[in-house]
């Protein structure tokens, strides 16, 4: 028989996420699946980090949405644990 220990649950880890992360994130998807990413570890990013500073604030929107509720959802599930560490 195994001898088990009594171990704290582990604390949610933190997403590292913007909106440039979220959009970097899709676009590079949509670019895998058109069989269009570049080569090389740094093309992704010479290729789409122009593209998303030219964006205006409108376009970059749906980007920060998605990340402020990324961040929301880690802040709930962070305060949730915090809560269940302090009453054991």
């Amino acid at each position: 028989m195994a001898i088990t220990r009594d171990r704290p649950e582990a604390a949610p880890l933190k997403p590292v996420v913007s909106a440039y992360s979220i959009y970097i994130q899709e676009e590079s998807k949509k670019l895998k699946e058109e069989g269009r990413l570049p080569s090389g570890s740094g093309g992704i990013m010479k290729e789409l980090g122009p593209k998303f500073k030219s964006m205006s604030a409108a376009e970059k929107a749906p980007y920060a949405k998605k990340a402020k509720e990324i961040k929301e959802k880690y802040e709930k599930e962070m305060d949730a644990w915090k809560a269940k560490q302090s009453t054991k």
